[in-house]
């Protein structure tokens, strides 16, 4: 109960409790959003959760969203994954009043998603433990620059991650064929540069040259590379099972996205 009790001491203004009873508050919000303005209300139920923390979903009757669409991070039983472990317990003001921001953060995410079919990127997460994989690239791309075409890769099924994946032995987390081009279709760019280039833009405006593709093993930089394509493996690999779970439960596209798993 600890856990509904901070949620209601750490109520922020753009909620409103409409009945509560014994371990469940009826809710309506109607949070802001970035330009300051508020969204229509959802009509939302929370209710303890198996692991001691709360899950909140929309009450049946005033249903906006599917139930069910795991592009819209929306889960087989209607409940709303805000975040990784997003049920699990809240012990302190500080974690009730992220959770808050968090469903406010959601709520405008799925207005976006209603408006152009698509989750918003820079708050793509993958599903269940695939997200602890993701954050493990990202802390990898991140200082190279290659944040959005990581995030592109997975949610937009766009980029290198998503088509040109190196074969791998995974419990040997070892990453095949040294002397194959870098995935990401790099080019080296002008001699002057190459100790340090891996990119795909020409070297200067003015060169024409077609330069040669980096093979793997000379790439600068081969590890990050390396890395990234065993933890895309797994994450990969996790993914599908979280979406063939969903399938044996006959779960259907909603047919609200553009890209959507459960469509192939």
């Amino acid at each position: 109960m600890r856990s509904l009790e901070l949620l209601r001491s750490t109520k922020p203004s753009w909620v409103s409790i409409t009945s509560s009873s014994l371990g469940k508050v009826n809710l309506s919000a109607a949070p802001p959003n970035l330009g300051g303005a508020s969204l229509k209300a959802f009509h939302l139920k929370m209710a303890m959760s198996g692991q001691h923390g709360v899950k909140i979903q929309e009450q049946v009757n005033y249903r906006q969203l599917p139930d069910c669409c795991p592009e819209r991070h929306i889960n087989s039983g209607g409940t709303f994954c805000l975040y990784y472990g997003s049920e699990k317990i809240l012990r302190t003001n500080e974690e009730a009043e992220f959770w808050w921001c968090s469903l406010s953060a959601y709520l405008n995410n799925q207005m976006y998603a209603d408006k152009y079919e698509l989750w918003p990127l820079e708050a793509g997460l993958s599903h269940g433990e695939a997200a602890l994989l993701q954050i493990d690239i990202e802390k990898l791309a991140e200082p190279l620059g290659w944040k959005d075409e990581i995030l592109r890769s997975m949610f937009r099924n766009e980029g290198w991650l998503a088509t040109n994946l190196p074969r791998v032995n995974l419990d040997a987390g070892k990453v095949y064929n040294l002397r194959s081009g870098c995935p990401r279709q790099c080019n080296w760019k002008h001699k002057l540069m190459r100790s340090n280039s891996c990119g795909s833009n020409s070297c200067y405006a003015s060169c024409q040259k077609q330069h040669k593709p980096i093979v793997r093993r000379d790439c600068p930089h081969k590890d990050s590379i390396e890395e990234i394509t065993l933890l895309e493996h797994r994450r990969q690999l996790v993914e599908k099972k979280f979406i063939q779970e969903l399938l044996n439960k006959n779960k259907q596209c909603c047919g609200t996205m553009k890209i959507c798993p459960l469509r192939y």
